[in-house]
């Protein structure tokens, strides 16, 4: 997947801009608490960082993550703790979404 691409054409509803380098700044911790969570069994906390990431991501112009929060919803619904790939991959496009904004 060419994430620096899909970063390219991803864009903010207009007038969120300003506030594009919080929003990626609190994503990028909210990562960091994703981690500690798996990492320490917290289902529920995982759930609701994923929850947050589904409802808020489109109009901050991150819709792959929050395509992707909505698909890991529903694995998790299902059973499923597996997830190291998936954080790989959204480290990877938190960290090119920076760059896009210059951090």
């Amino acid at each position: 997947m060419d994430l620096k691409h899909l970063v390219q054409q991803e864009k903010s509803e207009p007038g969120l801009e300003v506030f594009l380098k919080e929003f990626s700044e609190d994503r990028l911790k909210e990562y960091q608490d994703l981690l500690e969570a798996t990492q320490q069994g917290q289902w529920d906390a995982v759930h609701q960082i994923f929850h947050k990431w589904k409802g808020v991501c489109r109009p901050y112009g991150y819709l792959y993550l929050g395509e992707l929060s909505e698909d890991i919803l529903r694995r998790l619904a299902s059973g499923e703790r597996q997830f190291q790939s998936d954080f790989d991959l959204i480290k990877r496009y938190l960290n090119e979404k920076a760059a896009a904004l210059g951090e």
